[in-house]
């Protein structure tokens, strides 16, 4: 379960789209009188049409479309400008429209839930995912973490000793080799070892480990017969010691030390 007190931002922010941040839970208090307008304004020239007896139908129904659509448009730009005005007089969730409003970020939430393809989640695998999203506190959490430091879920997605950093860096991993496989790639393997470098001259930031290995490797992915190795990253964005930086630059500091070691 999760342990929040739903207020006014909540609710605003839940009314947005998915796509925004939100989870699509229209809130009729604050929608009602668009609605009830945007309506009025699309049925407008039917209800002329009706009241004078005249007018032809196919003009009147492509008419009606133009203003669905502009109502549409609006009704987009209305929930923008909704987020917006959210994120200026909250700072604090600013990285959390960054992260969710990310492409495929929201995709759990709109996806059919097919069984056979583990998309079916569990109501405590929902709702977990729902605090995660939000930064909500979840129910029943420890109040210390095995370290000795206070828990929440921002501790636990970055904490060396609770394990759950290695467990989502090896899902991920194993899903990229199952999709290599399914592609039709050769020679997939994980977690192959790389050849010794012995004493040859490498940058000091340069992984000089005896035992190197990249998480997949496979043949074919880039062109033909051509090897490729694959080298997965996890890190938590909502941790403390990353909010005061963008995402994307995050995203391309963590891909420079990958490519520093290998």
């Amino acid at each position: 379960g999760i342990n929040a007190e739903y207020g006014d931002t909540e609710r605003r922010i839940l009314a947005l789209p998915i796509k925004m941040g939100g989870l699509g839970l229209d809130n009729p208090a604050e929608s009602a009188d668009y609605q009830y307008s945007y309506s009025l304004s699309n049925s407008r020239p039917l209800i002329d049409a009706i009241v004078s007896g005249k007018g032809n139908i196919s003009a009147i129904e492509r008419k009606c479309a133009e203003l669905r659509s502009d109502t549409a448009h609006k009704e987009v730009i209305r929930k923008k400008e909704l987020a917006a005005s959210l994120v200026t007089e909250h700072p604090t969730l600013a990285r959390t429209f960054e992260l969710n409003t990310e492409i495929g970020a929201s995709s759990w939430l709109s996806a059919k839930p097919y069984k056979w393809l583990g998309f079916e989640l569990s109501k405590q695998e929902f709702t977990d995912g729902i605090a995660l999203r939000y930064g909500f506190t979840i129910a029943d959490l420890p109040s210390l973490c095995q370290c000795g430091k206070p828990n929440s879920a921002n501790h636990a997605l970055s904490c060396a000793l609770g394990g759950y950093s290695i467990l989502r860096h090896n899902e991920v991993r194993d899903c990229l080799a199952e999709i290599a496989q399914d592609a039709g790639l050769k020679g997939v393997e994980i977690e192959r070892t790389l050849l010794p470098v012995g004493d040859f001259p490498l940058p000091v930031s340069a992984n000089h480990a005896t035992d190197a290995r990249m998480d997949v490797f496979c043949i074919g992915l880039w062109g033909k017969l051509q090897k490729s190795y694959i080298d997965v990253r996890i890190f938590h964005p909502g941790a403390p010691s990353y909010l005061p930086k963008a995402v994307k630059p995050l995203y391309r500091e963590q891909e420079a030390q990958k490519k520093r070691a290998y």
